[in-house]
């Protein structure tokens, strides 16, 4: 109950226009790690293999505690959906006037249909597995507010029975 209490709140949070974001230059290359750190348990627990491209050193100027909460949020969907032995590919790639973070998992992917509506708040494209992922459906609306909130874009893509993919820019 205090995650989904927890959740709403970072979400009214975003959407209150009133709500001061704190923009300040970080190492976004450094956060993207500390992710991948706190979740190698859950990674070997299942066996994934995790294929990095991280250019090193990308510094951002934006909420750096946000910006690690949208990765968290998508890295930990990586792993609750990918199959056991599965693979997850992760990436961040710098051009001249963003930043490009991408990341793809192996697995049952997301319906086409579904596709429009993952962004949704408290959606669930299989209602029958919320006891088994946990989760209320928030973590990809909260993903989506915060990254148009910091002024960038969040897709995802899916190809049913094979992967999954989210990508996010962000101008530095």
């Amino acid at each position: 109950m205090a995650k989904l209490i927890n959740d709403l709140l970072s979400l009214a949070q975003m959407e209150d226009m009133s709500f001061e974001i704190q923009k300040v230059p970080f190492n976004i290359s450094n956060a993207i790690h500390d992710v991948i750190l706190s979740m190698e348990a859950a990674m070997t627990d299942k066996k994934i293999q995790l294929t990095c491209s991280i250019e090193p050193d990308v510094m951002v100027k934006s909420d750096p505690e946000r910006i690690k909460q949208v990765i968290t949020i998508l890295f930990e969907n990586a792993v609750k959906y990918t199959d056991e032995k599965g693979k997850i590919d992760l990436s961040l790639k710098k051009s001249k006037r963003h930043i490009v973070f991408s990341i793809k998992n192996s697995g049952k992917g997301i319906a086409k249909q579904d596709l429009p509506k993952i962004f949704d708040r408290f959606y669930r494209a299989d209602p029958s597995r919320t006891q088994e992922t946990d989760g209320y459906g928030l973590g990809l609306s909260i993903a989506k507010a915060i990254i148009e909130r910091l002024g960038g874009e969040i897709r995802a893509e899916s190809v049913e029975n094979e992967y999954a993919a989210f990508t996010w820019t962000l101008g530095l």
